[in-house]
This record gives C-alpha cells, structure tokens and sequence, in this order.
C-alpha cells in the first residue's frame, strides 16, 4: 500500500511539471476540503449512508447495478456488496493487482489484472466460470460485444472470447501493449489505445484495420465516443477530437500537462483533467476553453450525475460542480485519496479510495446549492444541460476512466504513421 501511494504522488508531481496555466494566479482554485471530517459534506445535494472498511487500494472504478457494487483492489481481491447495507456478499482472489474496473454483464462479472488473466465469476456466487490466460498483464476493462468479451494484454495482444464459455474466438495484435478498448454496438468497429502511441480502428467482422491515428505519446486514458466523434488524449496531453468512422481529425488541443484519464462529455461540453489538478471545460465541436479550475492536491478522473461534474481529489475531497460554469455545488471528504472515477446510477454514488474505504451516498437536489464555496470557474458558461444516461439492459460497465500512477508510459517511437 505504501508504495502505491508513494507511486500516485510522485505520478501526480511528474504530471504537473509541464502544466500550462495551473498557478493559482490564473486558475480559479477549488475550496478547501482540509477542516472536513472523513465522511462529512458541505452544501446541498449528498448524504454518506455506509462505508465499507476495505484495507487495500482501489484504483479502478466500482461497477453497480440496482443491487450490486463490485470492487477491485491492489491485492487483487474482488469483493461483491450489497448496494443498500454495503455488507461483502463475497471475495475472490485473482493472485494479483487489479488495475481495471470490473465489467457486470448478464450473471457474470469479468475482471481481468496484473496475473495476466481474465476471470468471469458468477454474479450472484463470486465462483470462477472459466479464465483466460492473456499471457501478459491486463490493464484495461474487458469490454462487452454482443455474446464476446474482449480483452487485451500489455503485450499487445486483444482477444475475443465466447462470453458464456470462455472459449477464444479470435485475436488481434497491435504494435504495443492495449490500454483501453472502446466498442459501439451501432457499428462493427472497435478503437483499441495503445503504448507504441498510435490509436487503432479494426473491423470486428473482418480484424482488418480500417484506420490507425499517430498520437504524441502513448493513449492511457480510454477515448470517448459521442456522436461519431472519438475524444482522445495522448499521455503527454495532446487531446485530439477524431471522426470514428475514418480517423480523420476535426481539432487538436495541447492541454499543457499528461493525461491519465478519460474526458467525459454532455450537453456539447468536454471534460478533462490534466498535469497537477487542473480541471478543463471546452466546447466539444471546436476545442475551445469555457472554464479551467485547479486543485492543489491534484485531480481524479471526473464523472457526469444527473448534471453534476463530480471530480475526486488526492486530498479526498469530492467536489460536485455545476457542468456550465464549474460552480461547486457540494463537497464530499472521503476516507482516502481518490483517484478512480466515482460511480452512479442517478439515486447513489459509489466512492473508493487509495485507502481502500468504499463509501455509498445518496444524492439529493441540490439545485441553487453554492454552499461548498468557491467563486466558480473562469470563463462563460451557459445553462445546466440535463444527464444522458445509457439506457437500462445494457452491460453495466463502469467508467473506465483512470490510469495507473505507478507505470509511466513510453514515449511513441518517432516517424509517421502507416497508411
């Protein structure tokens, strides 16, 4: 545990050191969390209902559904919970760190980790169905596609595997270890981000690759896909906004600090957090800045509830803030440092910590709420734009959307890329 912490602050102080504009002379700073007791919230809008006394770090997101919460930690224990009482309903020992968030889909959970494995335990049971030696250590969330689950290595190697049995289907290999994979039912393609710094569009039907786009650096953080555009962020903080279909590129931004998480989107605005904690609000058609705030103890990966921008800090304090203008609503102190996105389903949020602590909350109506302080963010904003949530039936995968501080990717190799 100590060393994965030690490992998130040096990660966070490297990430830092090229950050553009994060002084506090130039970026509105978030409130102060420090008087806050463990537990507690300032403002409007959330209540603590339980807390689960876990032990070991989380890193990946929880996955929930209306009455699970399934958790990975650093030791490489999946632990099921109870949603309404937070008790553990049971554990399984993969034999090594969990890095990704847990995929919930049909009766099984799937998780893969650093054991170079793949497992798919029974939802209700937590028993092994079947596993999948990837041969190399899995860091990204296995990804549902139709009756498949797709995983991939650090080796490089994807793998599609029967979902049911566990039986491999095909494989396809990229030019450095895969990252994230991102999959939309409403096309054959699959993007697959990867080390050796190039983002890769393949055909499920065929395997043939449609396209492959040359990043700065590695892709860490997994892309979003909205609208036919796939937002992407190289390590090194080139955000690029790319066509899905063809890879063609619609805009570029240098966000001046490394990226380990994945932006998220609604109502036509991008976020993303870069370098030391600064947090960006841009316009998702052109790139443009609407608002930036900072936070001196650095910044999570970020989440969308019901309208709300909720954002953990390495302090852990949760800021929930207005998506327009970056007004914060409410704050959350948490028992730990928070690094994972939180997770919800619009009724309750799900917080893990580096500490190893899960806390549920209730949301409420917050609205009018300006109680956590803060001036708000520098820039314009418009109106709150109402929460688009993924309709119901479909796998309940968390938000993918943290990287690992304790791995620094390699720079991409130079030269551009093949056609």
């Amino acid at each position: 545990m100590r060393a994965a912490r030690l490992a998130f602050a040096l990660a966070l102080a490297a990430a830092g050191a090229g950050c553009r504009g994060a002084s506090a002379d130039d970026v509105p700073a978030l409130p102060d969390a420090s008087d806050l007791e463990p537990g507690a919230v300032r403002g409007s809008g959330a209540r603590l209902v339980w807390t689960f006394p876990g032990t070991e770090p989380v890193y990946a997101a929880p996955a929930i559904d209306d009455s699970t919460i399934v958790i990975g930690d650093y030791a490489g224990r999946v632990t099921s919970l109870d949603r309404a009482s937070g008790q553990p309903r049971w554990t399984f020992e993969t034999g090594a760190a969990i890095e990704a968030p847990p995929l919930l889909v049909s009766d099984l959970v799937v998780v893969g980790g650093g054991a170079g494995r793949v497992f798919a335990l029974d939802r209700a049971t937590g028993q092994e169905r079947w596993q999948l030696a990837t041969g190399a250590p899995v860091f990204g969330a296995p990804v549902a596609a139709g009756s498949a689950i797709l995983a991939a290595g650090n080796d490089g190697v994807v793998h599609a595997v029967d979902r049911q049995t566990g039986e491999e289907r095909w494989t396809w290999t990229a030019g450095g270890g895969v990252e994230s994979i991102v999959h939309s039912p409403r096309t054959d393609l699959f993007w697959f981000g990867c080390k050796d710094g190039y983002l890769y569009a393949v055909r499920g039907s065929t395997r043939e690759e449609a396209w492959r786009f040359r990043g700065e650096s590695a892709f860490v953080a997994p892309p979003r896909l909205a609208d036919g555009v796939l937002y992407a962020a190289a390590f090194r903080g080139g955000l690029h906004a790319l066509r899905a279909a063809t890879g063609e590129e619609l805009w570029r931004l240098d966000l001046g600090g490394t990226v380990k998480f994945a932006p998220v989107l609604d109502g036509g605005l991008l976020f993303v957090v870069a370098g030391e904690g600064e947090l960006h609000a841009l316009d998702a058609r052109t790139g443009r800045g609407r608002w930036r705030v900072a936070h001196a103890a650095g910044l999570g990966a970020p989440h969308l509830a019901d309208g709300r921008l909720l954002v953990g800090g390495g302090d852990g304090a949760l800021f929930a803030l207005e998506e327009a203008t970056g007004r914060p609503l409410w704050t959350f102190r948490a028992d730990g440092e928070l690094f994972g996105p939180p997770q919800t389903d619009g009724a309750a949020l799900i917080v893990a910590t580096l500490a190893g602590r899960v806390h549920a909350l209730a949301l409420e109506d917050d609205a009018g709420a300006g109680a956590a302080g803060g001036g708000g963010a520098a820039g314009p904003g418009s109106g709150r734009p109402a929460n688009r949530s993924a309709p119901r039936g479909e796998p309940s995968g968390p938000d993918p959307g943290a990287g690992r501080p304790e791995r620094r990717p390699e720079a991409a190799p130079p030269g551009p890329p093949s056609p």
